[in-house]
């Protein structure tokens, strides 16, 4: 993310520095335009380029208006509640919770409240904080290397299945390889929302427990998107013989004898699983393990992306993930005391080995 565009370190800027760069940014594109209608023309490629980076900073600069507003109303309240506390240990918890809502990080803390009932008066009630995990990235499962994006569009050579050439003779012209092609691949957005009030943030669960399930949600759709990715790539499955642990035998084969390398992952759906345990061992000799974790030391990934009965199998050293970490963002409504929290993360998948990917059918 450019700094011009980072809506944390703009929303730390003073008001009066983001009212000059708001003031600023607009001015620029407002010349270039005006500049192009007096010379009667349409603005240039590197005009457009220069506009729409200005247009960007014009709306991070609004959203951190925004944050910088709704941060300093929260600090205000915050500070008010802690002047009537009644235990004074809460004040680093507080501070902690209020510094991190003026950054736009969410966070989630010990939250104590006192009735003013006689019933339940001076009853503590502490708000449960266990955050669930993130899936893993399926692209770590499958060993495929990951580049962050600098791009939106990623491109890389496509080589086809090596070939075992003969020897040449002495003075004999030397074979050609086969041209790779360009394979190229738009980042797609894996985003999920969620709106929750300012109450659930500063006295229920927090922001973090919501932020913490968004973040897994975009995680399990990039990796439901890399399972279908590597299915389309992998063709039309080798038809079923024998049994379903003879064709993932046959598909560890394939993959090994057009790449010289064994696969690193067989992905299947969830149904198919169990028809591959029967051969999963921890080492040479074992029986199967406490933990059914791989087929003949090839590493079993799930996925229910992957159709029911057709096995995946991969050497992902042959493929590149490119894309982000989960980004997390909030938008405050001041007008309902809401805040929007989303998750987002951009990914793409490149195959860099026509040879390096084979489908199984599991069942006749």
């Amino acid at each position: 993310m450019s700094a011009r565009t980072d809506v944390d370190a703009l929303a730390e800027l003073s008001a009066d520095e983001r009212n000059e760069r708001i003031r600023a940014a607009a001015e620029r594109v407002e010349n270039r335009t005006n500049r192009a209608l007096v010379e009667n023309r349409d603005l240039s490629t590197r005009e457009n380029e220069l506009s729409n980076a200005d247009r960007a900073e014009l709306e991070a600069l609004r959203s951190a208006e925004a944050v910088a507003e709704h941060s300093e109303r929260m600090r205000g309240a915050i500070t008010s509640a802690m002047e009537t506390r009644s235990r004074p240990g809460d004040a680093d918890a507080l501070n902690t919770f209020a510094l991190s809502l003026t950054r736009g990080v969410p966070c989630r803390v010990q939250v104590e409240t006192r009735s003013v009932t006689t019933a339940n008066a001076g009853a503590r009630h502490a708000v449960a904080a266990g955050p669930l995990g993130r899936p893993e990235w399926l692209y770590r499962s499958a060993r495929i290397p990951f580049s962050p994006a600098d791009s939106l569009v990623v491109s890389g050579p496509k080589f086809a299945a090596l070939v075992a050439q003969t020897a040449t003779a002495e003075l004999g012209t030397k074979p050609n390889m086969t041209d790779p092609t360009l394979a190229t691949s738009t980042l797609a957005a894996f985003a999920v929302l969620e709106e929750v009030s300012d109450q659930m943030v500063r006295f229920g669960a927090g922001a973090e427990a919501v932020t913490n399930r968004l973040a897994a949600e975009s995680v399990f759709s990039v990796n439901a998107a890399i399972a279908d990715a590597l299915e389309a790539a992998a063709g039309t499955p080798v038809t079923y013989t024998t049994s379903p642990s003879h064709m993932a035998d046959m598909g560890i084969a394939k993959v090994w004898a057009k790449t010289g390398a064994k696969p690193t992952a067989i992905v299947v759906n969830s149904a198919d699983y169990p028809l591959l345990s029967a051969k999963a061992a921890v080492g040479p000799g074992d029986g199967i393990g406490a933990e059914v974790v791989a087929f003949n030391g090839i590493p079993l990934v799930v996925n229910d992306a992957i159709t029911a009965g057709v096995g995946v199998v991969v050497n992902g050293m042959a493929f590149s993930a490119h894309g982000t970490d989960v980004l997390l963002a909030s938008l405050p409504n001041l007008d309902n005391n809401t805040v929007k929290l989303r998750a987002e993360t951009y990914f793409a998948l490149l195959q860099h080995d026509a040879g390096a990917i084979v489908a199984v059918d599991f069942a006749a």
